[in-house]
Formats: structure tokens, sequence, C-alpha cells
């Protein structure tokens, strides 16, 4: 078995909440605990492979520390979601969750999504009283980039504030094509919080992975993405839909190969 197929079962054994086969000969626990680091991946990986009776003990604690400090950093990001959430209702501030924050809710459970930094839209005209409430709660602005600002708050927590999704002078058709809200729907129950629907988070998801794999490669937690998306929606999707959005994108060919790829990989 190579690295990419027990790879493949490691993913797939986490999903499924069952124990995966034994680490085949050749490939070393030193070798997936570096894939698992460098693609965020400590949870659905590791968290599989520590099952795997024949590993020392000495393997095992070492990815239990790794898998427990996965899950604490989950646990403090997906409250302090819903924290922001309230906060940005309460002051009026138009705002709409994306990537991993979303992300992370359609998996089976969401410490097997990891993310880090929590990626938020807002309103332009809300920046300020969005900034005003991440000082409140503790955050430093550490930089200001053209579209976005990055928080942080020790030891880990890191915000993104975007006022767009795109660079409009390096990303212009998506820049166009995700201008503002246009594309969000008003979620239930709220008056300022916005989500995709089903359709429009795969076009954003497949542009998003497009833009990092372009720029500069991408790793394989977007290949589950589109797997865990698939297996989910993929029933659901309006497929007339996603073709002419997609190709309004210019992604459309780049999102049949990744489909095809995560289907190859852990399709079988």
């Amino acid at each position: 078995m190579s690295i990419a197929q027990y790879l493949a079962e490691l993913v797939k054994a986490q999903l499924d909440g069952r124990k995966p086969l034994d680490l085949p000969e050749g490939i070393s626990v030193e070798e997936i605990l570096d894939i698992a680091r460098r693609n965020h991946m400590d949870y659905l990986l590791l968290g599989a492979l520590i099952k795997v009776e024949s590993l020392s003990e000495e393997h095992k604690q070492i990815m239990r520390s790794k898998v427990m400090g996965s899950l604490m950093r989950t646990m403090a990001q997906v409250t302090e979601i819903k924290e922001l959430e309230k906060c940005f209702e309460e002051a009026g501030v138009k705002n709409q969750p994306m990537k991993g924050a979303r992300m992370k809710f359609i998996y089976p459970a969401p410490e097997m999504r990891e993310m880090s930094d929590i990626d938020v839209l807002i309103d332009a005209d809300c920046m300020k009283q969005a900034k005003k409430i991440l000082l409140e709660r503790g955050y430093e602005l550490t930089q200001e980039i053209k579209h976005h600002d990055i928080y942080m708050k020790r030891p880990y927590m890191v915000v993104e504030a975007h006022r767009v999704l795109y660079d409009k002078t390096v990303d212009g058709q998506q820049y166009r094509y995700f201008s503002g809200f246009s594309k969000a729907k008003l979620r239930d129950g709220y008056q300022y919080t916005y989500d995709f629907g089903k359709e429009d988070f795969y076009v954003y998801m497949m542009a998003h992975m497009a833009k990092h794999f372009y720029a500069m490669g991408c790793g394989i937690r977007n290949l589950v993405d589109v797997y865990v998306y698939q297996e989910k929606y993929g029933k659901e999707l309006d497929k007339a839909y996603l073709k002419e959005e997609l190709k309004k994108c210019g992604i459309l060919e780049f999102t049949n190969h990744m489909e095809k790829l995560a289907a190859i990989w852990l399709g079988g």
C-alpha cells in the first residue's frame, strides 16, 4: 500500500468512526506526523492512526498530545465563532463567517476539520464597529492588508476580518462574482449574519482552493473538503446552476479535475 492509499484509509476511517488498517511496511509514523502537521490534519489523520494497536506507546503519546491540542483549539474556535456572531448581531454588524468557520460544521464533527484562523467577511461600512468589538474581546490588530485585517488573541486565536473576499487586481473574476454579500442569504433567525446556500458555498470553496492552488499550491485537506462536501450534499446540488456559476468564475475545468482526483483518491 502506498502512502497516498494509506492516507486515504486514515481519512476514511476517521470520517466513518472506525479503526484503520495497520500501518503498512515502509511507511513510518514520523512520515504521517509530518504530513499531518504540514496539512493541518492532526485530528483527522492522527486521531485514526492512534487506534492502530501495533504502534509503540511513545508514538501514541506524541499523537495523543497533538490530537488533544487540536481538539482544544477547535473547541475554543467554535465557542469564539458563536460569541463573535452574537456580538456582531447585537452591534448590527453585517457579517458572514467564511471558509473553515463554516466547513467545520459540514464534517461529521467540527474537530475533524482544522483551521488556523477564523475568517469572517464584514461589510465595509461596519469595519470600525467590528474592530471595536474585537479589541474589546482582547484581540490585537497585528496586520492590515489590502482586503483584510488580521487580529490575534494569545495563545493562538486569530481572526481575519475581510472587507472583500478577493483582491480585484489579482482575482478579477472572483472579485466581481463575490462582490459584497450578493451571493449570500440572511441566516434564519438572524438580522445581520449571512451564509451561502449549498451551491454558492461550493462555488466559493472551489474558488478559494483554486486561488491557493495557482498561487502556491494547496494541501490534501482541500481534497478532503471536496470529498466530504460531495458525500454530504452531492445528490442535492443543482448541477446545471453549479456548471454555469463555476464557468463565470473561470474554474469549471479546475473543479472537474479536483472532483475526479478526490473521487479517485478517497472514493476508490
